[in-house]
C-alpha cells in the first residue's frame, strides 16, 4: 500500500504529460498527491475487511 501510494505520488507530475524515458528525479515540487493516493487506503481497508468477512461465514 505505501508503495502504490509513492508511486502514484511521483508519477503525478506525469499523469497528464506522458515521460517515456526511465531517467527522471523521483520527488520533485510538481509531485503532489491525487484522487487515487486518497482512495488507496480506504480501498484497501474494505478489501480487506470483506476478505475477513467472507471467511466467517458459512
Amino acid at each position: 500500500m505505501i508503495g502504490a501510494i509513492i508511486g502514484d505520488i511521483v508519477g503525478s507530475r506525469f499523469e497528464w504529460n506522458n515521460h517515456r524515458s526511465k531517467d527522471f528525479e523521483l520527488f520533485t515540487p510538481a509531485c503532489t498527491p491525487t484522487d487515487d493516493s486518497i482512495m488507496i487506503p480506504p480501498a484497501a481497508a474494505a478489501t480487506s475487511s470483506s476478505l475477513l468477512t467472507a471467511n466467517c461465514v458459512s
